[in-house]
């Protein structure tokens, strides 16, 4: 009976785990695409001092899109990361 105790609390460790590995990458996603949007928005930038309006205008579009995908990964990574802390003050 103990080990089946233990293997319960080692698959709750696993799928607690999982979790938080889904987490890092949701992280992970949104730097890459707030790394992006700042690549783009000194490209942007770049096009600006050249007087290339389309360049400019076509650079920032790309870096908008960038920092919406960013800001939806953060979000869905810090809520999988309150729900994680939630379910840590229920187990105590």
């Amino acid at each position: 009976m103990p080990e089946e105790q233990v293997l319960v609390s080692e698959d709750g460790h696993s799928v607690e785990h999982e979790y938080h590995m889904q987490a890092a990458d949701l992280h992970r996603l949104a730097a890459h695409h707030f790394a992006a949007a700042a690549r783009h928005q000194l490209v942007a930038a770049e096009a600006d001092e050249a007087d290339d309006v389309q360049g400019a205008a076509y650079q920032a579009y790309l870096a908008y899109g960038h920092q919406i995908q960013a800001v939806s990964y953060a979000e869905e990574a810090a809520l999988r990361d309150e729900d994680a802390e939630e379910d840590d003050v229920e187990a105590e």
